[in-house]
């Protein structure tokens, strides 16, 4: 009796368990990290369209992203010379800002900060990565610099 009470009570905490992650997953994908309302498909038309396939019915995500504002940062070192670290904060209104960077023990490295806003990701992108090239594309911006002589001798 008392076998089938803690395995039955395994069960019970197993679903609840992966409701409770279900919804947790669902609340993540309601919106985008600006905030942005999503389409979300809501079911198909009892009628097929003049094309004959069923066709999906859409709607806009109504509610408010109940923001909340953070910040986090790291570093870390491998101890053979490469560094690593980053920063972000979250305002209160949705938009975020940060930076992450990466130093190899060459002296290879690639800084990135950016920031979001109603007009989307932005980005500058400082690196002497062997390469590449000032060509700036969307809304991130490169500041290329001349590799360390230790880098092009690999």
């Amino acid at each position: 009796m008392f076998s089938s009470l803690t395995s039955s009570g395994s069960l019970v905490a197993l679903l609840g368990l992966f409701t409770y992650c279900a919804m947790a997953r669902q609340d993540q994908n309601a919106y985008p990290p600006n905030g942005a309302p999503l389409l979300a498909p809501v079911g198909r038309q009892k009628y097929p369209s003049s094309s004959g396939v069923p066709a999906k019915a859409y709607f806009v995500q109504s509610e408010v992203e109940d923001i909340n504002p953070y910040t986090f940062e790291f570093q870390m070192n491998d101890g053979n010379g490469t560094t690593q670290q980053r920063q972000e904060t979250r305002q209160e209104n949705g938009d975020v800002q940060g930076s992450y960077s990466y130093w190899d023990p060459f002296g290879i490295f690639r800084i990135v900060e950016y920031y979001t806003d109603a007009g989307g990701y932005h980005a500058k992108v400082t690196s002497n990565e062997p390469g590449l090239a000032s060509k700036n594309s969307a809304n991130t911006i490169f500041v290329v610099e001349n590799p360390p002589a230790a880098a092009l001798l690999q």
